[in-house]
């Protein structure tokens, strides 16, 4: 009887195993797809300590690491990333074979992660690799090639040998050039790409060659006022504006601004980055009095689509104190500088709150600790320390203070909450008829 009881033992303890993975997983894929980062990584934690009972190479683990990947890639832990992703490459390697043209995308995954850490010299000889299994199973001239020697010349562009980039972008033409004919859309991204190495090589010629035949082919398939067609303009108007070929510059930002109005309307954000552009090369041709109705125009964009306190209406209105400032009207410029400083503090108080609060979302508390006084900081000396948004932020880190035992602080700022917000009920009272 006790040995039918171990048997049973044995049989059920695997089941109930494979049980608990299940629902770790779905409840860690849930969780990530409503954003809950912290709750996600205790699911997957547990699911990877069931994975200790597998066998060896199973691709259930393979499937935890890539969830892991995931969830560390969305909060910037890329070195956890990296670790993670060559756990299953290396799970998916053993299952597939080394040469199985199925692991090239995860070959490709791990070096997009490379690429994402900052490490393209680690990215190169994994798309290399990819490339290599595609070249055995698929051939030469396949069009899966091409897709990887983009890639290959994105991360030679990184580290700056655009010699090498340019080499592999030339390569992915030729075989797309085959596939799909010298007039096919996907030829035109590859110029593109390539006159952007060819810009940063010095070799200005066949830059704007290859921004040109783009733009040839773009206009062949979607006609001469497609939406298609900004991309390679604004590049084609930057690259000559940085020539000091103004002249040919004008024509590719209006034509550009254009099609952006007519197809978009004159107050789509998208109609202001063509408005800097046209007034840059005005500002830079000294033509002021050009520049000024559009910078003006892009600004009153910004505010309607973004809001008065957009990191683009800062932009914008630093634009406006600049061109000022070059004719000298300094009385003009200081309004639109300070304006433009009241909102990029603001912004920075509200990435700071925000990275606090992510941070203790994740129990790591001692880290969100550092972000709340910086915003703290920030919000007393930039906001002048009465602002509505000051006395939310003292009021939350009074909370984490408190969850860090730190109650004496708590109740400081605590007391500081109540005295901001006893004004702000004054001052409300004061405006009421």
């Amino acid at each position: 009887m006790l040995r039918l009881i171990s048997v049973t033992v044995l049989l059920i303890g695997p089941c109930l195993a494979q049980d608990g993975f299940v629902r770790a997983m779905d409840a860690a894929k849930l969780a990530l797809h409503q954003s809950r980062y912290g709750e996600a990584q205790n699911r997957l934690e547990a699911a990877l300590r069931q994975t200790l009972t597998f066998p060896a190479n199973d691709p259930r683990t393979a499937e935890v690491n890539e969830a892991l990947v995931e969830l560390n890639v969305l909060l910037g832990n890329y070195e956890l990333a990296e670790h993670f992703a060559k756990d299953s490459l290396d799970i998916r390697a053993a299952i597939l074979g080394a040469e199985n043209k199925d692991l090239a995308p995860y070959i490709i995954h791990l070096a997009a992660i490379e690429r994402a850490a900052g490490k393209p010299e680690l990215a190169v000889p994994l798309i290399e690799r990819a490339i290599a299994i595609h070249q055995k199973t698929l051939g030469d001239k396949d069009i899966s090639i091409a897709v990887d020697l983009d890639l290959l010349a994105g991360a030679n562009h990184a580290m700056k040998r655009y010699q090498n980039a340019i080499d592999a972008y030339q390569k992915a033409f030729a075989i797309r050039a085959v596939a799909l004919g010298l007039d096919h859309m996907d030829l035109a991204t590859n110029l593109i790409n390539l006159g952007v190495s060819y810009n940063a090589a010095g070799k200005s010629s066949e830059c704007e060659q290859s921004y040109l035949e783009a733009l040839r082919i773009e206009e062949k398939n979607v006609g001469t006022e497609s939406y298609a067609l900004i991309g390679v303009l604004d590049r084609l108007g930057i690259h000559y504006r940085a020539e000091n070929r103004y002249v040919e510059a004008e024509p590719m930002f209006q034509r550009s601004l254009s099609i952006r109005e007519k197809l978009l309307g004159p107050w789509h954000s998208d109609v202001a980055p063509a408005l800097d552009n046209l007034a840059m090369n005005y500002y830079r041709e000294r033509k002021y009095q050009e520049a000024e109705p559009l910078y003006k125009r892009s600004l009153a964009i910004w505010e309607q689509n973004q809001g008065p306190d957009s990191p683009f209406v800062a932009q914008a209105l630093d634009n406006i104190a600049a061109l000022y400032c070059a004719q000298q009207l300094f009385t003009k410029a200081e309004p639109f500088y300070l304006s433009s400083l009241k909102i990029r503090e603001k912004d920075s108080l509200t990435s700071l709150e925000t990275m606090g609060l992510l941070n203790e979302a994740l129990n790591n508390l001692p880290k969100a600790d550092t972000f709340f006084k910086r915003a703290v900081l920030i919000g007393e000396q930039g906001l002048g320390g009465e602002h509505p948004e000051v006395a939310e932020i003292l009021e939350t880190y009074a909370v984490l203070l408190r969850n860090l035992k730190r109650p004496i602080e708590a109740a400081k700022f605590e007391a500081r909450v109540k005295e901001l917000k006893a004004k702000q009920a004054q001052t409300t009272a004061q405006k009421q008829p």
